[in-house]
């Protein structure tokens, strides 16, 4: 039984509550924003302890605090606190040598070293850390959501236009059996982007697939063709630099 304390510290499952909602700003890599998170976190006490199910875990050294759970999807929620164990006076530590624990291996000790507080606290102190929590993480949770959709749409773009020009088909499943159809259908994709920061991003890569693969092919844009499509935007923008 003390074996398995060391090795897991149960969470209970109830009582969860989503802390924040997606808003879109600047944009930073997934891995560099997940870390941004971890490093606030980390400067407010918690420990990055373990990874199930692709869910980075946090728990506070203070056995009362709050469970911080950040999804692979960017969801952030908050939980109440299981069973803690810890040397008494001391603070939970994830990377403490298990040498440490042998204080508590004594029948006089055991009960010491097993903390309830995240479970006894009472609701209306366990709000008000949830609220903190989500009040010191809120910028990083935003750079994180946008570094995923951004990620997201760029993935999502990259097999729509490897739809078109390798599988020969728009994105209606409609033939494209001529390289002619293929490129007025890209050309279209890249003209219709909305004049947004998102539409920006989507022309950055139309255009550098434009060049790696549409031009260095047998069957590139013709300056006719560029011509037309370039002349169809509001803004300056050219599809391939000529």
């Amino acid at each position: 039984m003390i074996a398995l304390a060391w090795a897991q510290e149960p969470d209970t499952e109830a009582d969860t509550d989503d802390v924040l909602t997606v808003v879109i700003r600047d944009t930073v890599s997934v891995v560099e924003a997940r870390q941004a998170l971890t490093e606030t976190l980390q400067g407010q006490g918690y420990h990055r302890d373990t990874q199930r199910d692709g869910d980075l875990i946090f728990r506070h050294g203070d056995a009362w605090r709050p469970v911080v759970v950040v999804s692979p999807e960017g969801h952030v929620r908050t939980r109440r606190r299981g069973f803690v164990w810890a040397p008494p006076g001391a603070q939970w530590d994830p990377d403490r040598p298990k040498a440490a624990n042998l204080a508590c291996l004594t029948p006089w000790t055991l009960i010491s070293c097993m903390s309830v507080q995240g479970l006894v606290t009472d609701n209306r102190k366990m709000q008000g850390q949830r609220t903190q929590v989500a009040t010191v993480v809120h910028d990083d949770v935003v750079q994180l959501h946008t570094a995923l959709a951004d990620e997201h749409v760029t993935a999502r773009l990259q097999r729509d236009l490897s739809r078109i020009w390798h599988g020969g088909e728009d994105l209606l499943g409609n033939p494209l059996p001529d390289y002619a159809g293929r490129r007025a259908a890209i050309g279209e994709m890249w003209a219709t982007r909305a004049p947004t920061e998102w539409g920006e991003r989507a022309q950055d890569l139309i255009e550098r697939f434009t060049l790696l693969e549409v031009q260095s092919s047998s069957f590139p844009f013709t300056n006719a063709e560029l011509d037309h499509w370039e002349a169809s935007v509001a803004t300056e923008r050219s599809l391939v630099e000529r």
